[in-house]
């Protein structure tokens, strides 16, 4: 449509009227204020689903897509975690991978975890200089024109070595994290920033290290794992993962008021478990209307593959957290979630075969 108008000076005060209302727009509105969208609780549609915990994979030496892999498998997903160990490098945020997760309406989730299971006041101080330089260097990978998801310092609510000081005990935490918080708010406007602690019930005590940073927030995240290496495993509700996810996010919300994304279920078969997994996730699946009341937005299994390579507190069965097995076989969790994904299902493009 095109609009002609006369010069007169009724026509110019107008014109000129228009021109300020766009400036102060352009000013004042934020380009990206529809990023919190992805942060919305949507009772009608339920929980936004993803996986995780990379771009890309090598199996044998053969480069495999996640993306391309959930598409040849028909498995939806609004979300994709990438992890960012303290040696993370460049090529793990592949953008071509990236772009692609753009064209599917794929949110990317990245997570940083640069201290990993072993933190502590002494130990962040001693590395702040690093840490922060991950930051930038993460914020700046990531920057884009679509809203990302970061996550930082996942399960940083460990018990600290010996001799050292907990974080929980720590009040500069809040300004260690703050520190990141702004070269991210400065690199990659368009990203949501939340930080992770771990569900290690009973503990319900994130109030002095997280107190001056949580309200700076966009969202808090949280995690449940299980597997039949951990010494708890025979604690009667170990297995209620759902139960136990209804209870943690309940009280993220009941003490710092922000919206939650359950950033990783990591569920591991190992030592006969695959029902176990199945019946594991389920009981997240079957508590999601009440995580929804709670606040909680999102939820991410930990890994669409098991990864032969992975190393952590749940010693051998770090190495079965996957949904898929080594030989491509799926496990029956991952028919569990890709049931509970496909009832959120938007068109997406054909799909094709793994690279």
């Amino acid at each position: 449509m095109t609009l002609n108008l006369k010069n007169t000076v009724g026509s110019r005060i107008f014109t000129h009227t228009l021109l300020f209302f766009l400036l102060v727009f352009l000013c004042f509105v934020n380009p990206f204020a529809n990023a919190n969208e992805l942060t919305q609780v949507n009772y009608k549609r339920g929980l936004k689903v993803g996986v995780g915990d990379r771009l890309l994979w090598y199996n044998n030496g053969k480069k495999q897509s996640t993306v391309q892999t959930l598409n040849y498998m028909d498995i939806y997903s609004d979300m994709l975690a990438i992890w960012l160990p303290r040696d993370w490098q460049k090529s793990w945020i592949d953008r071509k991978e990236l772009d692609l997760m753009t064209q599917q309406d794929i949110t990317p989730v990245f997570i940083h975890y640069f201290y990993g299971d072993i933190i502590s006041k002494e130990r962040i101080l001693a590395s702040q200089e690093d840490w922060l330089a991950s930051i930038r260097r993460m914020a700046k990978l990531v920057k884009s024109d679509t809203p990302v998801l970061i996550v930082l310092e996942p399960e940083f609510n460990h018990d600290a070595p010996e001799g050292e000081t907990s974080v929980l005990l720590w009040e500069g935490f809040s300004d260690h994290i703050e520190k990141g918080l702004r070269i991210i708010r400065e690199e990659a406007p368009n990203a949501l920033v939340a930080i992770c602690p771990g569900d290690f019930s009973p503990a319900r005590n994130l109030e002095i290290s997280l107190g001056k940073i949580a309200p700076k927030l966009d969202f808090l995240a949280f995690q449940e794992m299980r597997a039949t290496t951990d010494p708890d495993r025979s604690f009667f509700a170990y297995k209620d993962v759902g139960n136990a996810a209804v209870s943690y996010s309940k009280y993220l919300q009941d003490t710092f008021n922000k919206p939650i994304l359950l950033a990783y279920i990591a569920l591991s078969s190992y030592g006969g478990w695959e029902k176990k997994q199945a019946k594991m996730l389920y009981s997240v699946i079957n508590d999601e209307q009440k995580l929804l009341n709670n606040g909680v937005f999102g939820a991410l299994y930990f890994q669409l593959l098991d990864d032969p390579l992975h190393e952590g507190y749940f010693g051998k069965a770090e190495k079965n957290f996957g949904l898929i097995d080594l030989n491509g076989e799926p496990k029956p969790a991952a028919y569990v979630y890709k049931d509970w994904a496909n009832k959120k299902k938007r068109v997406v493009p054909s799909a094709s075969a793994p690279e």
